[in-house]
């Protein structure tokens, strides 16, 4: 089914307004409203055009209204560039099962319009088989989703295999055709590879085949290979880069492996070598039809082997692993605007299924810089938009920022529609630019001096969300940082307030030490404060608060807002926040809390963040005390801790943060301490009915916004002053 319920197409003289309903119950709408900022409101739009252009595609429409049972969401023209430029995101699916791999999709946050998962391979005769991964409850999942499902064809780089299937294209082409049509899927992605010129003629006809034998709502694309030097022989060479554009809807270009296994060491994909890519595929295809793909993965090298054994693949998540335990290095290089990681393995060490032997290593990779910069070629040349191998190998934090950098800065977001309301309330709004400059904002809002800063990586919150209570115990602001570069209004910042100290919260990995050594060469003394993970940073946090005879125990998922609610009160207490996996309490805090004899424990959140198995295991430890603080949702939550600690917190103010979007809220936690205030969460674009309730119970008369509009709307602020007594 589609995300849209109902439809009407008005005729208005020549040309059709087409009305799109989504129902008001709908679980998949309440996600997308839950987080519908400009990003999500943007995806929301861009599902309306698709489905227009999909399912009318002979009809003269000049505008898309999306309704919510009798409420007007949006009206968006169908040649709205605001939401077409840059804006087409798919990605590969290749790893994990299928929950895992809705997983996958859903820690994506919204930015994802196309998944390609590995379901179309070859027998032997070059005919279709469905892979042991096909499965139709992910494609039903997908469809309630909005995402469309077009799994790619492949040899697995088995060049028989592929002769087979091009010499086979005919009954090959009918076969794909007809298993698309028979399992509701939306296309295919053909991806054949290591075929060699030779084979060109019988490629293009194959991808003629499919096109012509399928509707033309449904999608054909190719994975085409990164030719910066216009190799015309061999494997790059099986690729008729004009012909192929006519006959598909785009081409996705595998911009990586600059870097192979048994090549030198190297960037996988160096911003010079991708932008040769980009440029020599423009002359054979048009820019609107060219998706630029990214590689989610790195390869490696350890010293001292040859070179042809090395550039073996590794994720993202385990270079970071590796960088965290065995406190290795990261440097960005400027040059490729790639960064790279050293480290020393003493002996071998497993990370889910692989294991890395001794040795010391070096591990080329992609981080946020580096794709973000990618991205940026996206505008540059306007392409369609990008692609990705493969989900399940990045860091998910990614998408936080993913839509930021798709959107071209040149290009308005789409104005909202909803009529706001007025208030007559005031209240006091910290926000900059982003979320850099809201931490300095918030900095300058309550502080004009501070001996101490404490300094956290923006865009993974969770090692400054327990580095809050140090700020709080030092009267200093939590300024936020890219991993690899102080920003300027934060060094700007830093020199304003002029501290003797500053706290990084966290490891190499989170703050480079090219940060590090920035803050020392202008004359600050520097401390770093990390440990081999999150949970032992979240210790090695609580180790800077003396005598501590209870703790605050909350989940160390990134996407959770559980920390945030209760930063302030831990803060005004001083007590230490400590992070836990679901099930099983981190040694590091098991150790902390017999070491400390802590009798008290406050829990934050319901069982599925943190289960009563762990609680269990802390009256093993000899916690007297465990109370669990929580709601039915993070809102619920928010709210149950400003219930719970409401004598604590004394002053008239409230501060208010996005549920969704909570990294832009992270500084305001020290100011909230200091302010003897909670911090309650809200929708982006809608106030949750529970905080509203709330809200009309309580008579505080300042009201503080932290982040931008993006975070929360002018309509939700507007309620929530006109709602509060």
């Amino acid at each position: 089914m589609d995300f849209f319920t109902k439809t009407r197409l008005e005729k208005r003289g020549d040309e059709y307004h087409l009305i799109l309903y989504i129902s008001p119950d709908s679980t998949e709408f309440s996600v997308e409203l839950d987080g519908q900022d400009t990003k999500q409101r943007k995806r929301i739009d861009r599902l309306a055009l698709d489905y227009a252009r999909r399912v009318f595609p002979n009809f003269k429409i000049t505008t898309v209204s999306i309704m919510v049972g009798s409420l007007l969401l949006a009206s968006v023209p169908m040649n709205d560039r605001r939401v077409e430029a840059a804006d087409f995101t798919m990605s590969y699916l290749f790893f994990g099962s299928t929950q895992a791999q809705i997983g996958f999709v859903d820690r994506t946050k919204g930015n994802l319009q196309v998944v390609a998962p590995s379901y179309f391979d070859l027998n032997p005769d070059g005919s279709l088989k469905l892979s042991w991964q096909f499965d139709p409850a992910f494609i039903r999942e997908m469809n309630k989703r909005g995402i469309r499902v077009v799994p790619f064809l492949s040899n697995h780089w088995d060049r028989e295999l592929g002769r087979a299937a091009l010499s086979n294209r005919n009954q090959l082409a009918q076969q794909i055709a007809d298993t698309i049509m028979l399992y509701n899927l939306d296309g295919v992605n053909v991806d054949i590879e290591n075929v060699t010129h030779l084979d060109r003629d019988n490629f293009t006809d194959l991808v003629r085949l499919i096109r012509e034998k399928l509707p033309t709502d449904k999608e054909v694309s190719v994975a085409v290979a990164a030719n910066p030097n216009n190799w015309q022989t061999g494997w790059h060479g099986s690729y008729d880069y004009k012909k192929l554009a006519e006959h598909s809807d785009y081409l996705m270009l595998m911009a990586y492996d600059e870097s192979f296994n048994g090549s030198p060491a190297g960037p996988v994909a160096s911003y010079g070598w991708v932008e040769r890519s980009i440029t020599e595929l423009l002359k054979h295809a048009p820019k609107e039809k060219i998706v630029l793909g990214l590689p989610f993965f790195g390869r490696y090298w350890i010293d001292g082997e040859a070179a042809s054994l090395g550039g073996r693949g590794i994720p993202k998540a385990h270079v970071e692993t590796l960088v965290s335990r065995f406190n290795g290095t990261v440097t960005f290089d400027e040059k490729s605007k790639s960064p790279y990681a050293r480290f020393t393995i003493p002996s071998s060490f497993t990370i889910g299924s692989t294991t890395y032997r001794p040795g010391t290593y070096t591990a080329w990779f992609e981080n946020a810089d580096s794709l973000k910069a990618k991205v940026e070629l996206v505008h540059k040349y306007k392409l369609k938009g990008t692609g990705s191998w493969a989900l399940g190998q990045e860091n998910p934090v990614i998408w936080g920022s993913y839509m930021d950098w798709l959107i071209d800065p040149n290009l308005l977001p789409p104005s909202d529609v909803i009529e706001e309301g007025n208030t007559e309330k005031a209240y006091t709004e910290l926000q900059g630019d982003n979320r850099y400059h809201t931490s300095v904002v918030i900095s300058k809002h309550g502080w004009k001096q501070s001996d101490s800063v404490v300094l956290g990586r923006g865009d993974v919150p969770i090692d400054a969300l327990t580095g809050s209570v140090l700020a709080k115990k030092h009267n200093s602001p939590l300024l936020l940082t890219r991993s690899n570069q102080l920003p300027p209004e934060v060094a700007e910042e830093i020199q304003r307030l002029k501290p003797k100290r500053i706290f990084l919260a966290g490891g190499e990995v989170a703050i480079s030490n090219t940060v590090k050594s920035q803050l020392e060469k202008q004359g600050y003394q520097v401390t770093r404060i990390s440990g081999s993970n999150r949970f032992d940073t979240s210790v090695q946090m609580a180790n800077q608060i003396k005598h501590p005879t209870e703790i605050i125990l909350t989940t160390g998922n990134d996407l959770s807002s559980d920390p945030l609610s209760i930063a302030p009160y831990a803060g005004m207490k001083q007590i230490p926040i400590l992070l836990s996996g679901p099930e099983r309490l981190p040694q590091s805090v098991v150790n902390y809390i017999r070491t400390n004899n802590i009798k008290k424990v406050t829990v934050i959140g319901g069982v599925n963040a943190i289960n009563e198995t762990a609680l269990t295991e802390l009256k093993g430890l000899g916690v007297t005390t465990v109370e669990r603080v929580h709601g039915q949702d993070r809102y619920q939550t928010s709210i149950a801790i400003a219930n719970r600690f409401s004598s604590s917190f004394t002053s008239n103010n409230i501060f208010f943060a996005s549920g969704v979007s909570f990294v832009d809220a992270l500084p305001g936690s020290p100011l909230a301490a200091m302010s003897e205030a909670p911090i309650v969460l809200t929708g982006p674009t809608s106030l949750p009915k529970p905080v509203k309730d709330w809200l009309q119970q309580n008579s505080k008369s300042d009201l503080y916004f932290l982040g931008g509009t993006n975070a929360i709307n002018q309509s939700v602020r507007n309620e929530i002053a006109n709602t509060i007594k």
